[in-house]
């Protein structure tokens, strides 16, 4: 049944090929649906090789895995997609810098998880399908104290201060940054233009902020674009969302706006820990 619903929902998604990323989001305009949770596995393990690139664009984190790499399914998905990429979207100030606004406002950044469909093996030629790329998208919420779980990340931006520079960090597992979420996030299909090239993207947007400072964000601003000059954003122009038909899945209580609190609780347990802790 749960096939059945999110193969309509799909088909929902595709009916309309004018709709591009990114968006405003917000909640009242949203179409409730209810699917399976989203399975994330191998997301606690830690990879065997994690490396930050300044590409003169954005900030580019992916890594290597000695075993199957971190991949996500179910939910709105009909198929596994593997974990490719993490990238960050700042702006000149911490009043905007994040591509998606929600409710009409902006926040301080936004960080991306590219995903490919595992059949197509990476995301170069998962790039070239439509249903090849899928997007985690999460926003950042200013707090007072630094956020912890992106001491490596932070402390090792002025490492890549120029363009096309490379630093290993710390081999932590994609969990530490990348909260699971399982249920009441949002999903829409948009396209982003590279070169003479659209490509189709699934976005799926978690409604759980993640905390950064003041001095956190002020890092990023730091960096050096392929002009060596600061790179002081790197959003794409906001694009009209009127005819863009965007699902809120499981949705919660609270539905007053479209963003939440940060998160002061543990995170959900992932596929692969549940299954683990049922095993043991």
């Amino acid at each position: 049944m749960n096939s059945d619903i999110t193969k309509l929902m799909s088909d929902k998604i595709d009916e309309n090929d004018s709709s591009r990323a990114p968006i405003n989001l917000n909640i009242s305009n949203m179409i409730p649906i209810n699917l399976k949770l989203l399975m994330w596995y191998n997301y606690e393990i830690p990879p065997n090789k994690l490396k930050m690139t300044n590409t003169g664009r954005t900030v580019i984190i992916n890594g290597e895995w000695n075993m199957e790499r971190p991949y996500l399914t179910s939910g709105p998905l009909l198929n596994d997609y593997s974990f490719s990429q993490i990238h960050f979207h700042w702006g000149p100030n911490d009043m905007i810098g994040s591509e998606h606004f929600l409710d009409g406002g902006s926040q301080p950044m936004e960080l991306h998880a590219v995903h490919y469909k595992t059949e197509y093996l990476n995301q170069e030629s998962a790039m070239t399908q439509i249903d090849g790329i899928i997007i985690l998208v999460y926003l950042f919420k200013l707090q007072t104290s630094v956020n912890p779980a992106f001491n490596s990340i932070i402390t090792s931006l002025p490492l890549i201060h120029q363009p096309c520079s490379t630093v290993h960090i710390v081999n932590e597992p994609l969990i530490k940054i990348l909260r699971p979420f399982i249920q009441d996030y949002f999903l829409y299909r948009g396209a982003i233009t590279k070169g003479d090239f659209s490509h189709w993207i699934k976005w799926l947007i978690s409604r759980e902020p993640i905390g950064i400072s003041l001095e956190q964000t002020a890092e990023f601003r730091k960096l050096n674009n392929k002009k060596y000059k600061p790179n002081l954003n790197n959003c794409k122009q906001l694009r009209d969302e009127k005819n863009t038909c965007v699902f809120h899945i499981n949705p919660s209580g609270s539905c007053y706006a479209s963003l939440l609190p940060i998160p002061r609780d543990s995170p959900p347990l992932t596929a692969s820990q549940r299954a683990f802790t049922m095993e043991n």
